[in-house]
């Protein structure tokens, strides 16, 4: 009976150890890099999304080029992976550009990239991945540097 003990007991630390495995490994690092750039610069790409008789507007308007680099540490890979702008006060329309669905290979990175077509300049934004490991839905937060 004791060595039925020690074996179940051994069992049972195993299976702890490989959830805390799991757990620790399946967050994605994010890493968000934001270029404003004046939709002044980028006339023909402002003609296109609101139309010429917004053109009287162009100077309170500005392109946020959000750009997530995701590096994954899980022996898994991450599939569906989706990413989501946090929206602010001033943003207009977001025009995605490339935005998944992507899977990440087991210990590898991927990037995915978006355009918010905004009125406020600020460099800091909020980004989410969404992500599956082995049919679990996983979600990560991240926020850019200012500068």
């Amino acid at each position: 009976m004791k060595k039925l003990s020690i074996v179940l007991m051994a069992v049972a630390l195993l299976c702890a150890l490989a959830v805390a495995f799991y757990a620790i490994t399946s967050v994605l690092k994010l890493e968000a890099d934001v270029k404003i750039t004046p939709a002044a610069e980028r006339r023909d790409d402002f003609v296109r999304f609101k139309g010429e008789a917004a053109l009287g507007s162009i100077d309170e308007y500005y392109f946020a080029d959000i750009t997530v680099k995701m590096i994954s540490y899980s022996p898994f890979s991450a599939q569906w992976v989706t990413l989501k702008s946090e929206p602010l006060p001033g943003d207009e329309e977001l025009l995605y550009q490339e935005v998944g669905l992507m899977d990440i290979e087991r210990a590898g990175s991927g990037t995915l990239s978006l355009t918010v077509l905004t009125r406020d300049p600020s460099p800091v934004r909020g980004v989410t991945a969404e992500y599956y490991i082995l049919g679990r839905y996983h979600s990560v937060k991240a926020r850019s540097s200012a500068g």
